[in-house]
């Protein structure tokens, strides 16, 4: 949820903005979605939230689990190490304003004040996100306009700047410094 809130602030403060990144960022497709939906899910979440985590601390040392369980969020979660496994989920589930920030984020629409946007904005996608499809990077660019820049990470899930931390980071000091796209970059394509 941190690229949605990072739009919203440097839509609705442009003051404090310098530079935006958002990485597999809610926000495109998930206004689209119903909010009831939505706050049942975070409810039922909620409830059995407990007994899952329970269930997968025992179950995630074994490979197949771990692959049954992640593979949702990760490309490849058994190349990750289980504790980086669990400290991506724990966190949130046991977070009191998960749930309500979830119920809030979705329906939320923000499409048509993307383009208030007026700082350089790095767009991190992996290719193989199943949260947030990797056809949202183009749209954000899109609506951002010329100040937008897309990289999509190939064989990776939701959160490119774990499975792929060096790749990520360098990019991110790159961009940081004001630096233009390595010569071998293609906007939107890049491996």
């Amino acid at each position: 949820m941190g690229g949605f809130i990072a739009t919203e602030v440097a839509i609705s403060e442009p003051e404090r903005v310098d530079d935006l990144t958002l990485v597999s960022a809610a926000g495109i497709t998930w206004a689209r979605a119903r909010r009831e939906p939505a706050e049942m899910l975070a409810r039922v979440g909620r409830a059995a939230a407990p007994v899952a985590l329970r269930f997968q601390m025992s179950g995630i040392r074994r490979p197949k689990f771990r692959r049954r369980a992640f593979r949702g969020v990760f490309y490849d979660p058994n190349a990750l190490r289980p504790e980086v496994l669990w400290e991506n989920i724990v966190p949130a589930f046991q977070s009191p304003g998960y749930f309500d920030a979830m119920r809030n984020l979705v329906g939320y629409d923000i499409r048509d004040r993307l383009e208030e946007i007026g700082v350089p904005t790095l767009i991190v996608w992996g290719r193989n996100d199943m949260i947030v499809p990797v056809g949202d990077a183009a749209r954000y660019e899109r609506l951002i306009g010329a100040n937008a820049r897309v990289e999509i990470f190939e064989d990776t899930g939701h959160v490119p700047m774990i499975e792929r931390p060096s790749r990520f980071n360098a990019l991110l000091d790159e961009f940081l410094a004001g630096d233009p796209a390595p010569e071998h970059a293609i906007p939107g394509v890049n491996a």
